[in-house]
């Protein structure tokens, strides 16, 4: 699956984060300044 959006289409890095839902679908990304830590939420949402 594509996951656009403010970042565009291209992942420049490898450290680019991606959350998935418990299905499998992408749902969000975060460039590589992104905390891991600051993602919590997100993924709580998620799962």
């Amino acid at each position: 699956h594509k996951q656009g959006g403010t970042l565009g289409n291209f992942v420049k890095w490898n450290f680019t984060k991606f959350i998935v839902d418990k299905d499998g679908v992408p749902v969000e990304r975060h460039g590589p300044n992104v905390d891991p830590l600051d993602l919590v939420k997100s993924l709580e949402k998620y799962w």
